[in-house]
């Protein structure tokens, strides 16, 4: 164990001074890896060299990143899959130790880890000088490279947590700078002199939720396409107001203010042409139905009816087609555009470019939807069960229009019961972790279930 340099001191996480993991940097690296912080076996210098009956094996080697269980699933699941080996990247982390020599990190509500992640980069981070892409392993990484990723992935709503920005790119801003605003689609090739930083969850929250793993390495196959500035790719030019004649089939979605569904605008994209129109206007409808592809098209049938009549049309629902295929991940355009678009987060611009956020939900959808139903050829057996589901919609749209009748004092009075003995068994789970877990949190659940309690290894021995 290495202790820790005198640029530490001063450090909220400075502690007993031990156990201090430097940077492993490759000045011919193109490649930057960040993670949070290191693990037991990192600080102690001892390296896995495989696996006999699923006990590991060790070799002593000097205290740096990734030598241990995450950095043998780096090195043969996540590297490969960016085409990269380990001597082909730099490895760093956000904390360079392990707070009280354990695992557990506060949360980045609280101030102290901000602080901390504050004094560990102006005290020991060093940017590799061809470095060209930066990779930020979960939210502490992620907000100390870009200044995101500090709200919980339950705060999602607010576009700013790692949930939101995972599979997207952002330009490097570490903490040390002023805070960089978003007000349109950030695409590095408009930037070439600043450094992607690409979000994605942390290798080693694969071995709590398996699903994390194959959409960590669907993040890491996009390394090589920021390397060649492939990827992300600018929307289509966007034409301002309604087609001269309505197309074929395309993707198609609307803008209103849910108070009385007041409409905004709507945006198209038929392959080749995208479009914003605040008129609730078709332009000429040819004869036959129209194909529109739809993100949950409750929302957007209504607008649509009024512009085609019911009749006219047939649809698509990305949402619904990605709820049969992958029914156990997020159905959110913003996650589905991180799989499927070719372009940038564009769901944090409801606010302040209406216009971009409009016509790129359109172009996603369209982008979506191509892969989606190649997907759904591939399971032939899924698409009857879509079909299924399109016809329920309808039915849904109907209940939900005419309503379910309550009694609204007994609700109120259930509501208020129910919300006691909620209070009381969070009062209890946070007794019995000795720390205000938020137990509607799943992320802290799993960490203390998996991490604190070490469940995993419970299961294991007991099976």
């Amino acid at each position: 164990m290495l202790p820790k340099p005198k640029s530490c001191y001063g450090c909220p996480f400075f502690g007993d001074g031990q156990g201090y993991v430097p940077d492993r940097l490759n000045d011919q690296a193109e490649v930057l890896i960040v993670c949070q912080n290191p693990g037991a076996d990192e600080e102690a210098g001892r390296r896995i060299t495989g696996y006999i009956g699923g006990s590991a094996s060790y070799e002593p080697c000097e205290p740096q990143p990734l030598i241990g269980a995450t950095g043998w699933n780096l090195d043969h699941k996540f590297l490969p899959a960016a085409g990269l080996s380990r001597d082909q990247v730099s490895l760093a982390n956000a904390f360079r130790c392990r707070l009280n020599h354990q695992n557990e990190l506060p949360g980045l509500s609280m101030l102290a880890p901000r602080q901390a992640l504050e004094h560990c980069y102006k005290a020991h981070f060093k940017l590799p000088p061809k470095t060209r892409v930066i990779v930020a392993q979960g939210a502490y990484s992620l907000y100390q490279l870009t200044q995101e990723g500090a709200q919980a992935d339950d705060e999602e709503e607010s576009g700013h947590s790692l949930t939101a920005w995972r599979g997207y790119a952002l330009p490097f801003t570490p903490i040390t700078r002023p805070r960089r605003s978003h007000s349109d689609i950030w695409l590095p090739s408009h930037e070439p002199s600043v450094i992607p930083v690409l979000a994605t969850t942390h290798v080693a929250y694969g071995f709590r939720v398996p699903a994390a793993t194959m959409i960590g390495l669907w993040d890491w196959r996009k390394i090589p396409k920021l390397l060649a500035v492939t990827w992300p790719s600018p929307l289509p030019f966007i034409k301002q107001g309604p087609p001269s004649v309505w197309p074929l089939e395309a993707s198609f979605d609307t803008e209103y203010n849910p108070r009385g569904r007041h409409f905004l605008c709507y945006s198209l994209y038929d392959g080749k042409t995208l479009r914003v129109s605040e008129q609730l206007d078709p332009g000429i409808v040819p004869p036959g139905s129209s194909v529109l592809i739809m993100q949950n098209a409750p929302a957007d049938i209504p607008f649509a009816n009024e512009m085609l009549g019911a009749s006219n049309y047939i649809y698509e629902d990305t949402m619904h087609a990605h709820a049969i295929l992958w029914s156990d991940l997020p159905h959110n355009l913003n996650f589905l555009g991180s799989m499927y678009s070719s372009t940038n987060r564009w769901k944090h611009l409801d606010k302040v470019n209406a216009r971009v956020y409009s016509a790129a939900d359109a172009y996603g959808q369209w982008e979506v939807w191509q892969r989606l139903e190649r997907e759904l050829k591939l399971d032939p057996l899924s698409i009857p069960v879509y079909e299924r589901q399109k016809k329920l919609i309808p039915i849904i749209m109907a209940a939900e229009e005419a309503g379910v009748g309550i009694n609204p004092v007994r609700a109120k009075e259930a509501y208020l019961e129910r919300q006691v003995k909620r209070d009381a068994q969070a009062f209890k789970a946070q007794a019995i972790a000795g720390w205000p877990i938020n137990v509607r949190s799943n992320k802290q659940v799993g960490e203390y279930l998996f991490d604190q309690e070490e469940l995993i290894r419970i299961l294991r021995r007991e099976t």
